[in-house]
């Protein structure tokens, strides 16, 4: 599902998740679960910006907004 929707968020924005190195990246997104409700912080936190899915996430649509967030697209 995740995967579904960072390609589909791809396909509409200029921008690009990539996967996370720990020797250069200060700054990155870190997607996670629980099992209900979903939250991040908008725009540009510093260090780790959480994105909580939760649970009644069932369609790559209903991901999209959440990524949007920290980028503050």
């Amino acid at each position: 599902m995740i995967e579904r929707a960072i390609a589909n968020f791809h396909d509409r924005t200029p921008v690009r998740f990539r996967q996370y190195n720990p020797l250069t990246d200060r700054d990155y997104v870190h997607i996670t679960g629980q099992r209900s409700g979903c939250w991040s912080f908008v725009g540009r936190v510093g260090g780790v910006s959480n994105i909580v899915q939760g649970a009644v996430k069932t369609s790559p649509a209903l991901c999209i907004a959440s990524l949007g967030f920290p980028s503050n697209y």
